[in-house]
């Protein structure tokens, strides 16, 4: 449903505090300042997932990528710029800023063009989100709610002068810079736990947190793998929903269970079965030390059942004996999230049939060595809980001081920034600072090995270059390994590569066969010789190396390879071979404790990097320099130094001679 009455009445009801105003600023509604453009209805089958324009769809507003392309044909008054502020009209009512290259606006998405002579359009974004909540607090619906462009045309915002809204965004930003710095430190710290997470379970099920000095992949003596549809029997749940709920035998489904946890929350169920209507509805009444996992939609969730449940058709259950540990199973389920991700099928969502949930990997060892590995897991988890729980509480007061911020400032009555800097410094002292330790740079990725992360990323690259053909000649290894050596020293992500001077540039060639041969076994990608040079082709597997690259990496790491492979998809092997040439000198020279002119940084990057480089114009390397602070992408001189080799040292001298 959408709003049923004019939102200048929300305001007058006074309920909801981020809408006041100074007494001596005027409201103007939103349509007198700017236009309010609606998504277009392109015909879903134009729809693809490799051609045409990215397609932003609600759930794509937020994110630098769209899940689809439209390949037919498009007005160019649809093409959404980055930075154009968009709204989701449908469910949670979001505004944001895009971040992705132009895209088409699709319907139910919503663009504001601000008139820059009536309203700043900081100052404007600031002012939206206060208003959408409201809105969607006041939209009552029984299914999903709607959002309408008149509704947002209809928002009555704060109207200072330009001159004071520009001092509020100034503020605004001074302040909310320091809160945001905290508040993606506890993002980082909480992404790195799930990794964590997952890095104790793949231990565990290795055997290595109860014999660390079992050696990689090895299965121990004594353990044995099998299907667990083979030792242990399952039930598939009735499909059909009942029509009554009026006993106390919980109906459960895949919200009432936690990612993090193997409990359920039965305090939360509202819905319970009677004996009659198990019996009405032909239900299968799943026994306490059962385990039940969830089969559609998202995977590797499941809980341990500690009394009798009824489940829905989301759910799949296995009924554990002598030879399985309830919570072992539970545990290995969550390992295994990849594993069912690869075996879904998928028609308009993923899910998976009996034999797909039967077919999972299962180490059988004696039930005593399962508790065992169950009381390592749980005593390494629980830390895990508590830090997580930190996190939690420490977001929440970053919230709270974020609204309190913004509610001062819509009121006119803004401290002075030196006060509430002081709190905000308070809050990160007390809350954030000590949760977040450094961390080696690069960073070490937990759970995946660094030559199948250097594969995946490598992934792709061949992905992004075949997804625009136009593109696709500039692929080969050489740039590859540019790619990879700004993965490693620009966005701090190890892959395990030791690069030195060579003739292209930093490189580490001796890695980079291990992981081309690595990925040819695996039957991801293969290398394929040019007339001059090597390029890459796919080979079907490599979406499965793409997904287990995405599981390990952060969603925050993951966004910034795929926009750090968006910015060299336009460049050829020398662009991306003085660039990163350029970045491995620079981040030389500030290890080496210097200030370098760009004179010193050109001179370290070629003159002194090998003669080859010096076939290559000076005046690129000037050029390339300019490119890079316009683009942030300055090095901040961490890691190690890229050195000439012993044999390069050697020529060197001679020369010098």
């Amino acid at each position: 449903m959408a709003l049923g009455r004019k939102p200048i009445e929300i305001v007058e009801e006074g309920k909801h505090q981020l809408l006041v105003k100074a007494e001596h600023w005027d409201r103007k509604y939103l349509k007198e300042v700017a236009k309010v453009q609606n998504g277009y209805a392109f015909s879903s089958s134009f729809f693809s997932k490799d051609e045409g324009m990215p397609l932003i769809r609600i759930r794509d507003i937020d994110n630098t990528t769209t899940v689809d392309r439209y390949k037919g044909n498009y007005s160019e008054e649809f093409i959404v710029h980055k930075g154009n502020i968009l709204i989701g009209m449908d469910g949670d009512f979001k505004a944001s800023y895009w971040k992705g290259p132009d895209a088409l606006l699709n319907q139910r998405v919503c663009r504001i063009l601000p008139d820059s002579e009536a309203i700043n359009e900081r100052f404007l974004f600031y002012c939206l989100q206060p208003f959408l909540d409201a809105i969607h607090a006041e939209t009552s619906s029984v299914t999903v709610k709607h959002l309408s462009s008149r509704t947002i045309e209809e928002i009555p915002l704060p109207y200072p002068t330009l001159d004071e809204q520009q001092e509020i965004v100034a503020k605004i930003e001074e302040l909310l810079s320091e809160l945001d710095k905290g508040k993606e430190q506890l993002e980082t710290a909480r992404q790195q736990l799930k990794v964590y997470r997952q890095a104790v379970l793949k231990w565990a099920f290795e055997g290595k947190l109860t014999n660390p000095d079992v050696k990689e992949s090895e299965l121990l003596e004594g353990w044995r793998l099998v299907k667990i549809g083979d030792i242990c029997k399952s039930i598939v749940p009735n499909r059909d929903k009942p029509k009554s709920f009026t006993g106390e035998i919980k109906w459960v489904t895949t919200p009432n269970l936690s990612e993090h946890s193997i409990k359920i929350d039965y305090t939360t169920i509202k819905l319970g079965l009677s004996d009659s209507e198990i019996k009405e509805y032909n239900a299968r009444v799943i026994p306490t030390g059962s385990v039940i996992m969830t089969c559609v939609g998202t995977f590797g969730i499941s809980a341990v059942v500690e009394k009798p449940i009824v489940i829905n058709q989301q759910l799949h259950a296995f009924l554990t004996n002598d030879l399985v540990d309830s919570n072992f199973l539970a545990y290995c389920i969550q390992l295994n999230k990849y594993y069912f991700e690869k075996k879904s099928t998928s028609t308009t969502i993923q899910y998976l049939n009996k034999e797909n949930c039967n077919s999972m990997p299962f180490p059988l060892c004696t039930i005593e060595e399962q508790r065992k590995i169950v009381q390592e897991v749980e005593s390494r988890l629980s830390v895990c809980d508590k830090v997580e729980e930190t996190i939690t509480q420490s977001l929440q007061q970053a919230e709270t001081l974020c609204q309190s911020i913004l509610k001062k400032a819509f009121e006119g009555k803004l401290v002075a920034y030196k006060e509430v800097l002081n709190t905000v410094t308070e809050e990160q002292e007390a809350k954030i600072i000590p949760l977040v330790p450094e961390e080696e740079f690069p960073m070490k990725i937990a759970g995946i090995t660094a030559t199948d992360l250097h594969a995946g990323i490598l992934a792709l690259v061949i992905d992004t270059h075949e997804k625009h053909p136009e593109h696709l000649p500039k692929l080969n290894h050489v740039k590859d390994e540019k790619i990879a050596h700004q993965v490693e020293n620009f966005l701090g992500i190890s892959l395990g590569r030791q690069p030195v001077k060579d003739a292209a540039g930093p490189d580490d060639f001796n890695h980079l066969k291990k992981v081309e041969h690595r990925a040819t076994k695996a039957g991801w990608f293969q290398i394929k010789k040019l007339p001059i040079g090597h390029t890459y082709t796919s080979l079907r597997g490599m979406k499965n190396i793409i997904a287990k690259t995405q599981q390990f990496l952060t969603e925050q790491q993951f966004k910034e390879v795929n926009a750090l492979i968006e910015t060299f998809l336009k460049f050829d092997m020398e662009q991306a071979e003085v660039i990163a040439t350029l970045f491995a000198g620079w981040n030389n020279l500030l290890l080496a404790s210097k200030n370098p002119t760009d004179d010193e940084i050109v001179y370290e990057s070629r003159e002194n990097w090998s003669e080859r480089k010096l076939n290559i114009n000076r005046e690129k390397f000037y050029k390339a320099l300019t490119w890079m602070r316009s683009h942030n992408f300055i090095p901040q001189g961490k890691g190690s130094m890229v050195l000439k080799t012993a044999s390069q040292e050697k020529k060197t001298l001679k020369k010098k001679k």
